[in-house]
């Protein structure tokens, strides 16, 4: 009876491990910025785990390009 056992042990062990591995938690957010209450120039796509990363990689890509900035705005794309 141990010999099955053993081998169902190993199983359990290492294939949620593998599993954890697999799974990707980002997501895809398009994002906007606002300037005095307009929005201003194209929406960007990122990805992001939350939503408060998608703002700051997005307000990060926006000042680069440069421009101002006072708001963004990001929402999940499904």
């Amino acid at each position: 009876m141990t010999k099955g056992i053993l081998p169902l042990r190993i199983l359990l062990m290492v294939v949620p491990v593998g599993l954890y591995e697999t799974i990707d938690t980002s997501r895809a957010y398009e994002c906007f910025r606002l300037a005095s209450g307009k929005l201003l120039g194209n929406w960007i796509r990122v990805e992001a785990g939350l939503l408060a990363g998608a703002k700051a990689t997005a307000r990060a890509r926006f000042q680069t390009s440069g421009g101002p900035v006072e708001t963004v705005r990001c929402y999940l794309v499904y």
